[in-house]
């Protein structure tokens, strides 16, 4: 009932992005200075307050806060954004949880990953300590339950942090495997792979992030990640013109480089096109399962 009363919410949100789940909502406003930031996002959201105000719908203060994304070389680093509510100051933060994922002002994901790892790190003692009452395939099944889900989720998204935090991780995701197995550090992790023969966090997320690539390039998914990625058309007749390929964005710093869009050119283009022709998610998802880091 809630989420028929906020629906049409984004209509009266001007130009900023809206986005709403249940009774969470986000908006986004960009700008190249911290000024035309402040003006826009503040203009945009009187108006929200008036539409709540006129539905009889109360902000809940608390839990409202801002925070301003940038690059760690920009300028508008560590800026503040003034935003007010009825004369008060909203709380600028410098990271918060949103849908399960810890955001922070420079999306490197430190906070999220350590989140991770400690929450992978009690469950995998936990483990360790029923180990020696229950079977390889038990021990198998309640990592798949139990710890899998930890990594997994919106695992598409951190993708992006750096690599000291995915070694971070597979350290992790190496240790819950030498649990299941029963065996000491000397094992190499790639043996505890094909013994388990589960897939290592570089795989996971790759597969991950390729089933959102699959859905935006196929107009299954959001709007947002349906207009991600564009097919690849030769201007002359080639052998890549039935490859399905994508289009790689143009690259204007650095930085971008972590954006999924351009994660996901990398990881889609070199997929057979058997593969990327899967007439549904569900036969991609099959079709995809076999292949290992090399192979995407």
């Amino acid at each position: 009932m809630f989420s028929c009363n906020i629906n049409d919410l984004p209509k009266y949100a001007g130009d900023v992005n809206t986005y709403l789940y249940a009774d969470d909502t986000a908006l986004l406003a960009k700008g190249k200075s911290i000024e035309n930031i402040q003006e826009n996002l503040q203009r945009n959201f009187n108006t929200i307050l008036k539409w709540f105000a006129v539905n009889k719908l109360a902000l809940n203060a608390d839990k409202t806060k801002v925070m301003l994304f940038s690059s760690n070389h920009s300028a508008l680093l560590n800026q503040h954004l003034c935003i007010t509510s009825g004369g008060t100051d909203i709380e600028q933060v410098n990271h918060m949880k949103y849908l399960g994922v810890y955001l922070d002002s420079t999306l490197s994901f430190d906070l999220h990953i350590d989140k991770i790892c400690k929450k992978v790190s009690q469950r995998t003692r936990l483990l360790w300590k029923m180990r020696s009452y229950i079977s390889k395939n038990h021990a198998k099944y309640l990592y798949q339950t139990l710890i899998n889900p930890v990594f997994s989720y919106c695992d598409f998204i951190y993708d992006s942090t750096s690599q000291r935090n995915k070694d971070r991780l597979q350290v992790k995701q190496n240790s819950a495997f030498r649990v299941i197995e029963h065996c000491s550090h000397y094992i190499s992790s790639q043996n505890l792979e094909q013994k388990l023969q589960l897939d290592n966090l570089t795989v996971v997320q790759r597969k991950s992030t390729l089933k959102m690539v699959y859905r935006g390039f196929n107009n299954q998914g959001p709007p947002e990640l349906n207009r991600m990625f564009d097919q690849y058309v030769p201007v002359r007749n080639l052998r890549s013109e039935n490859q399905r390929l994508i289009l790689p964005p143009a690259r204007k710093l650095k930085c971008t480089e972590r954006d999924i869009a351009i994660r996901g050119c990398l990881y889609w283009n070199p997929v057979p096109n058997d593969t990327k022709s899967s007439a549904n998610i569900k036969e991609f998802k099959v079709k995809l399962k076999p292949y290992g880091t090399n192979a995407i």
